[in-house]
């Protein structure tokens, strides 16, 4: 009946409730499965009364606890809360005291009784589950092993009944293959064990001769290492490189910086000269002096200079790069002047005067006098060999020591029956008698230095001379200036020092850095005392928060304000030592080793490339290699300029390695290197996006006009429509062709200024330096700029032999202005007439022009050079090479003499309006007319026949031809 009453108090309920309210549930919608008499035995314990709860009690906790019954009529929901304990009541649950209720407590126990044995019953049916499971799964794996078994006895059956059948030449297979099997099993569990021991980084060559040995591969992330061009295809433009190969076996560039032109062990090689240069200029050494200056170039302005002569472009233009000629012409003006020279420093410290010294000094005093950017070439000759002369007399060589050198024959260390005399002979008062063909001061006959120094000597023109002979020469004379200039060497070890001082300041802030760190960070405390002992009995204190400290935690001995000021010292320490690299190093030194040992270069001051110096192997005498004797290789220079090839540079190198991760670790600091590599996929990218957007208008042109093709199907309205939408997409691709030609056009500038070779020789550069520096260009040879031996209106020049038309101009203005000309004489303005002829046919003889010839720069703002990087003489040899440059033609040599004929005879007709302004050659005609009369006694004195000779002389110069230079140069000796 209770049941009953409840089921149609709920079902009025909830036909009395709004449709909307019992759509949503309510947050006690659990509560509604519940029957009023789990609620009635909920308010019971709810209410935890002692004596028992009341009806009215019940009620009103159920009301006030349970929303959802609010909405029953109350009569409803008594009567069901009456038979709810009156149902309780029958069944046990609840008993009445006096009025109230309370949970009987024997009901309790039975039902938590019922439920253990239920819980109990359930463990017991799992327990005899898993039995069951257990027992049919031994079942299984048992009857599966005895399959296998049976199917092994089967095989092992099977396999000697096939033994039995084998041939003994089969059975000696078997066990081949069975040993390689068992070789191959113990060889993996060797490589393994090995691969187990292996530590990281470790020694390079160990590292890759165990991978070769172990065959193994490297690691994914290391890619394959790129083809770096040679130093000298650097300066190959970007956008004709293609590929990396392309430009780093370029004619020019790989002959100048590899195979023969590495030079031989007399010589250096080409770019190790150059850098060489470089270095002492604008570099590591800087020499900077107010009474010789010189502009700062880079060593790609270098490069640039190199290659025209290289190319041949100084040869047709009969004249060096003016950069080239300007740092010759200011090495000799400082090895000559009075304030530098050998015996300066020596005369001082012994307080004494020597002969030779004197001479030697008086000498370069001379040589100073008549240097200029012209004869340079010939003051560079006297000069090697007064120092030639110097270290082979006896005065530079000590009691019984002579200067070794790599072509003496040191067969007597191993053989009894050669003796001193086969190597020199020593003479009695002690001294070494040099050796035939020894070369103290220019070194090896193979040498680029004998073969430039015997070029001079048969008077050939610096132009003529190869760019290795001509770096070699230079760097001879940067050598000669480091080793005369005491204050030089006193600056470069006193940089030195300081950079030491610096790095040792860095280092003990560094190691402070360290001890203060760990301080601030605690050591562990080891205590004896038992875990269970508590901190009253001896133990610390308890921290703040109520928590003892953990036993062995770190104690901290340094305060942070100790440990930030560390810091702050540290990163002022390593600020100055990094500003002391650029300002103080005089050497650089690599930054890093790959595993090859090649060493790779940061130069501070040019930050735009990467240097790696190839290592090859000398060659040594067998002599020399009897004696394990090792000589330095030789150098083959490659660069990085690109960024992408910086990427895969860094790719390739494996960091397993100790050298390659520590030069991965520098390389990948380098942001001042980052941003200055050139970015080639910036102007690939630009070119890409604008074909994008071509190809995109033109498919919205091409659209728009299939639109306007189907004015028959449409009405006017949308046909006036297509034809406007036409027209205003055939602006917009007009707009957008303009921009991109405006665009173009700005690249296309903006490349040929930065192709520029007047700027990229440092003609330009030189000529504004030179005008800072006001060299004046009408004063004397002495004082001439080097840009004006260039062709070139822009920079005010007008080349060699017009500088030296102007200077014998200049002669005869002031002769004139001593005794002018006769008005109706006619001489002058032929004479100079004749002179301004030569001028302009040496110009037009001489090709004046930079970098690439005339017919590749036909469509092309930045042409490529033919000669230096023609894909088809890529494996040209240089002696090929300079076999195949063009010689002079028949002409040309016939216009050369004549010009050089019409000058000589225009210098002899100033020398003699000389010889007649001074009034010498009226004393030489009376001394003549007197002889001739014989009123002489028939001995002259000595200042007579001097004159006569000279005379003679003279006049033998007009009846000798030009070619005969040699003769001539006599004559001119003898007169002198």
């Amino acid at each position: 009946q209770g049941k009953g009453e409840y089921e149609t108090g709920t079902k009025s309920a909830s036909k009395n409730t709004p449709k909307s309210s019992r759509s949503k549930k309510s947050p006690t919608s659990a509560s509604k499965k519940k029957s009023y008499l789990e609620m009635v035995h909920e308010a019971i314990v709810a209410l935890k009364d002692r004596t028992g709860s009341s009806i009215p009690a019940i009620c009103k906790w159920i009301l006030s606890e349970l929303d959802h019954i609010k909405s029953t009529p109350p009569n409803t929901f008594k009567n069901c809360v009456n038979n709810a304990i009156k149902q309780g009541m029958k069944n046990g649950r609840f008993v009445k005291v006096k009025s109230s209720y309370k949970i009987n407590s024997a009901w309790t126990k039975k039902q938590k009784a019922a439920e253990k044995a239920k819980e109990a019953e359930k463990k017991r049916r799992e327990i005899k589950r898993k039995k069951e499971m257990e027992k049919l799964k031994l079942e299984k794996e048992k009857k599966k092993k005895q399959q296998e078994e049976e199917a092994k006895k089967q095989a092992e059956l099977e396999r000697k009944k096939k033994e039995a059948e084998l041939t003994p030449e089969q059975r000696a297979a078997q066990e081949e293959r069975k040993k390689k099997k068992e070789a191959a099993e113990a060889r993996a569990k060797y490589i393994a064990e090995r691969l187990r021991k292996r530590r990281f980084p470790m020694e390079d060559t160990k590292l890759h001769a165990e991978d070769k040995e172990l065959g193994l591969k490297p690691p994914d992330d290391v890619t394959k290492r790129p083809t770096l061009p040679y130093t000298l295809g650097c300066i190959v433009p970007f956008h004709q490189r293609g590929d990396v190969r392309k430009c780093s076996v370029a004619a020019n560039a790989s002959n100048f910086g590899n195979g023969d032109w590495l030079g031989n062990d007399d010589t250096r090689g080409l770019i190790t000269d150059a850098l060489h240069v470089y270095h002492f200029f604008c570099g590591d050494v800087r020499f900077i002096d107010e009474k010789y200056p010189v502009p700062q170039f880079s060593v790609k302005t270098l490069l640039y200079a190199i290659d025209e002569i290289i190319n041949g472009n100084a040869k047709a233009a009969k004249a060096l790069p003016p950069l080239i000629t300007h740092l010759f012409t200011t090495a000799l003006r400082v090895l000559t002047s009075p304030d530098t020279n050998i015996g300066k420093d020596k005369a001082k410290e012994d307080d004494t005067t020597d002969p030779v010294q004197n001479r030697l000094q008086k000498d370069l005093e001379k040589l100073h006098d008549g240097l200029n950017p012209i004869s340079w070439s010939q003051i560079c000759l006297f000069y090697m060999d007064l120092m030639e002369r110097y270290y082979k007399s006896d005065y530079s060589i000590e009691h019984g020591v002579l200067i070794g050198e790599s072509n003496l024959d040191m067969g007597y260390l191993w053989d009894e029956h050669k003796t001193h005399s086969d190597g020199g002979d020593i003479a009695e008062d002690g001294r070494s008698h040099l050796p035939k063909n020894y070369n103290a001061y220019l070194g090896g006959t193979n040498g680029s230095i004998v073969k430039g120094y015997r070029k001079l000597q048969k008077q050939i023109e610096p132009w003529n001379l190869s760019a290795e002979e001509l770096m070699a020469l230079l760097r001879v004379l940067i050598d000669d200036i480091i080793a005369k200039r005491s204050d030089l060497a006193e600056d470069i070890s006193g940089r030195t020092a300081k950079l030491h001082e610096l790095q040792k300041s860095r280092n003990s802030a560094m190691y402070k850095l360290r001890r203060v760190k760990c301080a601030y960070e605690g050591t562990t405390k080891k205590t004896t005392k038992p875990k269970n002992e508590s901190t009253e009995e001896g133990g610390e204190a308890p921290e703040e928060g109520g928590k003892a400290p953990d036993e062995g935690a770190p104690v901290p001995t340094a305060t942070k304000q100790q440990l930030i000021t560390a810091e702050k010292a540290y990163a002022k320490a390593s600020e100055a030592f990094d500003n002391g690299i650029k300002k103080l190093v005089s050497r650089s030194d690599p930054i890093g080793y790959d595993r090859h040992f090649n060493a790779y270069y940061f130069f501070p001051h040019d930050p735009e490339l990467l240097h790696v110096e190839e290592l090859k192997n000398s060659s040594l005498p067998p002599e020399l290699k009897r004696l394990h004797l090792t000589l330095n290789p030789n150098s083959s220079w490659r660069v990085i300029d690109t960024k992408s090839l910086f990427d895969q540079f860094l790719g390739g190198l494996d960091i397993r390695g100790i050298r390659e991760n520590e030069l991965f670790n520098y390389c990948s600091g380098l942001t001042i290197l980052k941003k200055k590599l050139h970015d080639e996929t910036k102007d690939k990218s630009r070119a890409a996006m604008r074909s994008r957007e071509k190809e995109d208008m033109e498919r919205r042109v091409e659209n728009a006009r299939n639109a306007c093709a189907d004015d028959g199907r449409r009405s006017g309205r949308l046909a006036a429509m297509a034809h406007d939408e036409l027209q205003k997409v055939l602006a917009e691709s007009d707009d957008l062709e303009k921009m991109h030609a405006a665009e173009e056009q700005r690249e296309k500038e903006e490349l040929l200024r930065s192709h520029d070779y007047k700027v990229l020789t440092g003609l330009e550069m030189l000529s504004e330096f030179e005008k800072a520096n006001n060299c004046n260009a009408n004063s004397t040879l002495a004082a001439v700029p080097c840009h004006r031996l260039w062709v070139d209106t822009k920079a005010n020049g007008n080349g060699t032999l017009q500088v030296l038309i102007e200077a014998l101009l200049m002669v005869e203005d002031e002769i004139n202005q001593l005794s002018p000309w006769k008005t109706q004489d006619t001489r002058r303005e032929l004479w100079r007439a004749q002179l301004n002829d030569v001028s302009k046919a040496w110009i037009d003889l001489c090709s004046m022009k930079l970098g690439p010839t005339s017919k590749d720069t036909e469509g092309d703002p930045c042409p490529k050079k033919e000669a230096a990087y023609d894909n088809e003489e890529i494996s040209q040899t240089p002696k090929k090479q300079k076999l195949d440059q063009p010689l002079p033609s028949a002409s040309e040599k016939a216009c050369i003499v004549s010009i050089v004929s019409t000058v000589k005879q225009c210098l002899i007709d100033l020398e003699l309006r000389m010889f007649e302004l001074s009034g010498m050659k009226a004393a030489t005609e009376a001394a003549n007319a007197v002889d001739d009369s014989g009123s002489s006694d028939g001995e002259d004195d000595g200042s007579n026949k001097r004159v006569k000779c000279w005379k003679w002389k003279i006049n033998a110069l007009k009846q000798v031809p030009t070619p005969r230079y040699v003769l001539i140069r006599d004559i001119i000796v003898a007169a002198i």
